[in-house]
């Protein structure tokens, strides 16, 4: 049956090869079991009973016996499979499972299924595959196939480190800013601390703020709240300050209060919102790049407080990112779509919130809470088909409401986006809002099977957008006589229509063009209308190019143009490997005020101290005036450093805004404290082993270490951290519910410590710390002479020593070769006893030795092999 099915498949694969080849589109997604019976008729019969490879979700796991009907499989090995799917399962589902086939040699397809798995003969692999549904799964494995998943031939680690029962960490940003047009209090001193308790999975998360120069309030509480996860079932419970997700038309509102999230850790869509004039909030001053489509068009200094996309002229664009870096030196991305994102939700996937609780504002300095008006907002959203996927949201404080639903269709003209929503006020005025949007699918640049160049189609997007007169977001403010206001302009909420559209296409392989217009039309007033297009372009390897221009009419009648040029250099490297780069911006409105900034950026050579430091050197232009800035980083395996001095240029003076910042955390992790540099989400304390020589190096992932020299003194060329003999190092950035690894330099390891325990794959909780022992703890030394019956060594013998299985966490089998006088040494051993199987004499299978001393000391024994 096998040899059969081997020659048969290798036939269907040679013509099915030959089909896929002259195939048109709707071939080239037959599978190869069709292909088989278009090319043979009916498939060949299953035996009644058939033994084979297993593979469970993918992964080899042994052979297993199954029962079939000739058609599918009815029956398998009951204990086989129940070894093979354990570390799959979810604990519940596993016992489930083993309960209903107790006492029987078969499980049967029915109890399969009940427990979520499925059995089916693959005839192209000749395997029995195992599949398991999403929901019978355990979040371990989940994380650890969706890490491996698209790199073959890796080994599932059987073990991961489990995260410390108790740890915590403090992040402390500290900065010292001084504004040289400041009359009074020029120089302000600020600290902002932030942190995170974990108690067995109970996450209390906080923030405060000092700010020297608020004399009323200097130190204010920013959030406290209470975060719970339930990675099994994918539920985050928090109570405390809370704030709701915008979805559809919803506005996103700061409660004090609870908030239910499933689904928030497995699935990543994006969130996406309807066009419009967004807002974002900063929590200090800080200077803003905005980047449209991927171009650098603005770079401006912004007061903290609520912002909106209007202020930055952000409507060139499809796509707006805003990089913001704050006086403290921290960075981090916003992103913005004036269409709506085009992810879908698998019909296996769905996701929602319950938030309720009392709107919170800061006011004086205090958090304050309207206990007066509680407030509740929901939504959910689901796949129902693996082209449709819909939503439902609603908000209330009982007088007033806002309800709506939205949907994502995948058609083969593009994907259509569709939202709705109904709101009620307080006051019983109601109204609705509508829109509709539609994007262009995405164009592969080749065709998978010749490889040669394909025409790409123009991608284009359209949307448009209606608001009846009396449409009011829900939104609520503390303190108020009234739960409902309007969370908008006067102007804006008088839109009555809203029309937006962009082309876009690719002009070979180093430019390309976009056009976007958009108009705007209010009640009882004129339209605003626009129209902009850009062109960017690589010329060779280093310089690239865009230019941008846009002409607006606003409901005054008023036009405004502008355009914006932007150039960027990548130079060679110094001859320290310092990156360097060379940047121009021009921006031009209305042909009368221009500015630019040129830039020139140094980068670092190294990961820590002066290695790591770099910077930037600015020469800005406004108004016929121009100026110098400057700013620079370094970073320290226990701190951060940040320093800047920029310009500030106005119609009558030049003046400079200058900060400093120092920013470093404190981390505890089962009894053990060190500092580290800031910390995200989770970490880990790496504590060398007793009696290291040398620096040891540690690092994020699994790539090899790469060094220089044979001097161990010297650390390699790239690190994470470094562990000096007697001390620790710290790992501060691990994402939760994600498998990761973590390396250090074997080379450095005293021999009386394990060379496995230099590697780490481990898989954090929310905001959970780790501490490590490195190398693991001391063993001995064995010098182990191989005898025979007569007492003559045995040269150039290969064995190995493996512990009963019976003993808990035993070591891997640990491998020896003797030496020309039958001599081996084996380090490092726990002391015990041991196996001894030689690969060249099976038949010796009875040996064994008992190991015993203290760590570090040298074991003599002798084993004679009959």
């Amino acid at each position: 049956m096998r040899n059969s099915a081997v020659h048969i498949t290798g036939c269907v694969l040679l013509l099915a090869s030959s089909c896929l080849s002259a195939a048109d589109t709707a071939e080239q997604q037959e599978s190869l079991d069709d292909i088989y019976r278009r090319v043979f008729g009916a498939k060949e019969a299953l035996p009644g009973e058939l033994e084979s490879d297993m593979k469970v979700a993918g992964q080899g796991s042994g052979q297993i016996r199954v029962l079939t009907d000739t058609t599918k499989i009815t029956h398998v090995q009951r204990d086989t499979l129940l070894t093979a799917v354990e570390a799959f399962l979810k604990p519940d589902i596993y016992q489930g499972l083993a309960t209903a086939s107790a006492g029987n040699e078969w499980i049967t397809d029915q109890q399969l299924g009940a427990a979520g798995l499925t059995a089916s003969y693959n005839s192209m692999d000749l395997t029995i595959d195992i599949a398991i549904k999403r929901e019978s799964m355990n979040r371990r494995m989940r994380s650890i196939l969706s890490t491996l998943s698209g790199h073959k031939g890796m080994m599932i680690p059987e073990k991961l480190v489990e995260p410390a029962k108790a740890s915590a960490y403090v992040n402390v940003y500290s900065g010292l800013s001084y504004d040289h047009q400041a009359l009074q209090n020029p120089a302000h001193f600020n600290v902002r601390s932030e942190g995170a308790v974990n108690i067995n999975g109970f996450v209390l998360e906080g923030q405060y703020s000092y700010q020297s120069g608020n004399t009323q309030t200097p130190l204010t509480r920013d959030y406290t709240r209470l975060v719970i996860d339930d990675p099994e079932n994918e539920y985050r419970y928090q109570i405390g300050d809370i704030n709701t997700q915008g979805r559809n038309f919803q506005n996103r509102m700061d409660l004090g209060g609870v908030q239910l999230i499933q689904n928030l850790i497995w699935t990543d869509p994006q969130e996406y919102r309807p066009q419009g004039d967004y807002p974002f909030k900063l929590d200090g001053s800080a200077e803003v790049e905005v980047y449209q489509d991927g171009n650098l068009t603005q770079t401006t200094r912004l007061n903290a407080g609520d912002h909106k996309l209007s202020e930055l002229h952000a409507d060139q664009g499809n796509e707006v990112e805003l990089k913001i870096k704050d006086d403290f030196g921290t960075t981090k991305s916003l992103h913005f779509s004036r269409f709506t994102d085009n992810n879908l939700l698998s019909p296996e996937f769905s996701r929602y919130a319950i938030s309720a609780g009392f709107p919170a504002q800061r006011m004086n300095g205090k958090i304050q809470y309207d206990t007066r008006h509680p407030v509740a907002s929901a939504y959910y959203q689901t796949g129902i088909t693996d082209s449709l996927t819909a939503g439902v949201d609603a908000q209330t404080d009982g007088k007033a409401y806002q309800v709506g639903t939205d949907a994502i269709w995948a058609t083969p003209l593009g994907n259509v986006n569709a939202g709705i929503s109904h709101s009620r006020t307080a006051t019983g005025k109601t109204g609705e809002v509508a829109r509709l949007q539609m994007n262009s699918l995405e164009e592969h640049p080749t065709d998978v099977r010749s490889k040669k160049p394909k025409y790409q189609w123009p991608g284009w997007n359209v949307a448009v957008q209606h608001m009846s007169r009396d449409f009011q977001s829900f939104s609520v403010t503390p303190q108020t006589t009234t739960a409902t206001t309007a969370n908008v302009t006067e102007q804006a909420q008088h839109v009555e229509w809203q029309l937006s559209g962009g082309l876009s296409q690719r002009l070979g392989h180093s430019a390309g063009i976009n056009i976007n217009t958009s108009q705007t039309r209010y009640f009882n007033a004129t339209p605003n209308r626009s129209v902009g297009a850009g062109l960017s372009a690589s010329l060779g390897k280093h310089l690239n190019l865009s230019i941008n221009g846009t002409k607006r009419h606003d409901s005054q009648g008023k036009t405004d143009k502008s355009w914006y040029l932007s150039m960027n250099l990548n130079m060679d490297p110094t001859p320290s490997k310092r990156s360097q780069n060379l940047s121009e911006s021009y921006n031009n409105y209305n042909g009368l005020n221009s500015s630019s900034r040129l830039t020139y950026s140094l980068g670092d050579k190294g990961r820590y101290g002066l290695d790591s430091l770099a910077g930037s050197v600015q020469l800005q232009s406004q108004k016929s005036k121009s100026a110098l800035g400057a700013d620079m980083r370094m970073r320290g395996e226990k701190f951060d450093l940040n320093a800047s001095n920029q310009p500030s240029i106005s119609d009558q003076t030049v003046g400079y805004y200058s900060y400093a910042s120092l920013n470093t955390a404190l981390v505890f992790a089962d009894g053990e404290a060190a500092v580290s540099a800031p910390v995200q989400d989770s970490f880990a304390i790496l504590d060398a082993p007793e009696g290291l020589e040398y620096p040891m190096a540690a690092k994020s992932g699994k790539t090899l270490f790469s060094h220089t020299s044979d001097d161990l003194h010297e650390l390699p060329e790239y690190y994470d951290g470094v562990m000096q003999p007697g001390g620790s190092t710290v790992l501060p950035n691990f994402g939760a519910y994600q498998v990761q690894h973590i390396s250090t330099d074997g080379a450095v390891l005293p021999e009386i410590y394990d060379l496995n325990a230099t590697e780490f794959d481990l898989m954090p909780d929310y905001k959970s710390g780790y501490r490590l022992k490195v190398g693991g703890e001391p063993g001995l030394i064995l010098q182990l002479t191989l005898l025979d019956s007569h007492g003559v060594a045995l040269p150039l013998q290969g064995g190995q020593l493996t512990q009963p299985e019976k003993m808990a966490a035993a070591p891997p089998p640990i491998q020896f070769f003797t030496d020309e006088q039958g001599i081996a040494s084996i380090m490092p051993l726990r002391p015990g006893r041991y196996h001894v199987e030689l690969f060249s004499r099976p038949e010796a299978n009875n040996l064994s030795i008992e190991v015993q001393g203290n760590p570090g000391e040298t074991q003599t024994l002798e084993l004679t092999v009959p």
